[in-house]
């Protein structure tokens, strides 16, 4: 089996943003710290043929990535901010986690990710992606541009966990069984019909959004520049359980997941429901403390 390695600089995205009534629950984490991303190729991910080696791109966006910020403070968690991302590329699913997970002694969980309409491949949100990963996350992103019906999301999340058997992979039996989806516009449509997913215990829809039968707690992300906001305000008074609804303030349909101020919400949404963050659980109680009002004009929940 052929690994390729190679280097990219990241810069680590600290999350504590996010809110909720206080029937928060918390969940359980792990993790070491540092910051770059390297990536890697495997012939084989269990469910498709994997090839490539190819390097992802460096992100170009200007508002992709935030700034360090402080770090959420003491927690019950196992998992810490500011490691090193490494990738894994291959034809149908790529996945972003931390360098140091062989090496680490905590179960990482496992995120999804769906694309938007046509955006193919697996680096088209890389800000999003290294963010959550540099959290100790291990995001499973699909290659699809037709994510809608969540299938796509699925296949992924079951790609990550059939791989985590192969002793050759770095995450190799590091993976926690809790696991959240997310995704932008027509994957924001797909997260919710993957939120039932039997591993999925958190979700956090994006730029779109619709009826989800399901009970686990969701975050519901649009901006006021937003043409998909409707559906998304929508399938947040409808959702059946703890849910948080977020407006950026004068971000794009496109630039929702650049946003570094919505990265950061959602990285601390899933600190709190997949790895046991009480810092962050406490951050999304009340008032969500952690939804900045600099950078979103409207903020519910429920």
């Amino acid at each position: 089996m052929r690994l390729l390695f190679c280097r990219m600089l990241v810069v680590p995205v600290f999350f504590a943003t996010s809110c909720y009534n206080d029937n928060y629950q918390v969940a359980p984490r792990e993790g070491a710290a540092d910051k770059k991303i390297k990536t890697k190729s495997l012939d084989n991910d269990g469910s498709e043929p994997l090839s490539g080696g190819k390097q992802i791109p460096k992100e170009t966006s200007e508002d992709s990535i935030a700034e360090p910020e402080e770090e959420l403070g003491e927690d019950s968690s196992c998992l810490k901010s500011g490691y090193e991302v490494a990738t894994l590329v291959g034809n149908g699913v790529t996945f972003y986690f931390p360098e140091q997970i062989r090496d680490s002694s905590c179960k990482h969980p496992v995120i999804s990710w769906g694309n938007g309409s046509g955006q193919a491949g697996g680096n088209r949100y890389p800000a999003m992606f290294k963010g959550l990963a540099s959290e100790g996350f291990v995001l499973a992103v699909s290659h699809s541009g037709s994510t809608g019906s969540g299938q796509a999301i699925e296949n992924a999340l079951d790609a990550a966990y059939k791989l985590s058997e192969d002793g050759s992979v770095a995450f190799f039996e590091k993976l926690s069984p809790k696991a959240g989806v997310t995704g932008q516009s027509q994957g924001g449509l797909g997260t919710s019909a993957a939120a039932n997913h039997e591993r999925v215990v958190a979700a956090a829809p994006m730029g779109g959004a619709g009826r989800s039968a399901s009970k686990n707690p969701m975050l519901f992300i649009t901006s006021t520049g937003d043409f998909m906001r409707s559906s998304v305000n929508t399938a947040f008074r409808g959702a059946q359980g703890a849910a948080i609804y977020v407006e950026a303030q004068g971000v794009s349909h496109p630039g929702i997941p650049r946003s570094a101020g919505i990265i950061k919400l959602t990285g601390t949404f899933f600190r709190c429901h997949l790895a046991s963050d009480s810092a962050a659980c406490k951050a999304l109680a009340g008032d969500c403390s952690a939804c900045s009002r600099s950078v979103f004009a409207t903020v519910e929940s429920k």
